[in-house]
């Protein structure tokens, strides 16, 4: 990913302005008050976040910002799609060997304020998915030609592997569990949070 990243930032012009670099969450590397801003898009959900957000506010400079975007489950689920929400999870826990947990928004607030940040604000988005923005994350792809280029790849590359197809399949399960099943799907969402390093 690291490699992919730079060839991007090649791409863009901006490989003078960026650096990559692979590093443990719960253990940054980086000395204190580095970063203007931290940002998480769809890798908290993975963490412990009362584990890895005091790393994540030492790292920030004072006034700096810790941005989240990750799924969320509503704090009141019935039985019946609390369980297969719990089935998708669990799927998603074997596909990458991680502890993958949808919290509730009052619990991403909690992680937040715990760690030490201020004027949290947490804004709740429904699963909906909308057509104008699928079009425009179509355009952030780098077009449909890179789109269907990239599935063609995809698809390539699970014709020649048993392994792969399977993991699509799971993952293709876990969706259907938590983003297309009209039951579970109302008690689904994404939340954008931010935090502030006092």
């Amino acid at each position: 990913m690291v490699k992919q990243a730079q060839e991007r930032a090649k791409t863009l012009q901006l490989s003078d302005q960026v650096t990559f670099q692979v590093s443990d969450a719960y253990d940054l590397e980086f000395p204190e008050n580095s970063f203007d801003a931290v940002l998480t898009v769809f890798v908290s959900q993975f963490l412990d976040p009362l584990r890895a957000y005091p790393g994540f506010l030492r790292v920030l400079k004072p006034g700096g910002y810790l941005g989240i975007n990750e799924m969320y489950r509503a704090n009141e689920i019935p039985q019946e799609a609390l369980s297969r929400v719990e089935d998708g999870e669990e799927i998603f826990r074997e596909i990458t060997g991680l502890p993958f947990k949808l919290r509730s928004p009052s619990i991403w607030r909690e992680a937040f304020e715990k760690s030490g940040f201020r004027d949290v604000i947490i804004e709740e988005y429904s699963n909906i998915v909308q057509k104008n923005r699928t079009l425009s994350m179509v355009e952030e792809f780098g077009g449909w030609g890179k789109l269907i280029k990239t599935l063609w790849e995809m698809l390539v590359l699970a014709l020649k592997s048993k392994k792969l197809r399977r993991r699509f399949g799971m993952i293709s399960r876990g969706k259907r569990l938590l983003l297309r099943d009209n039951e579970v799907s109302k008690y689904i969402g994404y939340i954008l949070g931010v935090g502030k390093n006092p």
